[in-house]
């Protein structure tokens, strides 16, 4: 999934946003890591590139 959302929040000029649908995930790390290829990938949404917001390593140290 983060490679198709590479793909396309590089090809437009508009904010994406992509339902992660929890993670993707059943183990923790999986889930951590799954999240952080996303908000790697530029798209938008609960986790995008927004200033205020914590980064992902604060989220899950939570």
């Amino acid at each position: 999934m983060p490679a198709h959302l590479r793909a396309v929040a590089g090809a437009v000029d508009v904010p994406v946003n992509a339902d992660f649908e929890g993670g993707h995930a059943i183990e923790a790390s999986a889930w951590a890591g799954g999240l952080r290829a996303a908000e790697e990938s530029a798209a938008t949404g609960p986790f995008g590139r927004f200033d205020g917001l914590p980064d992902v390593d604060a989220l899950l140290a939570r």
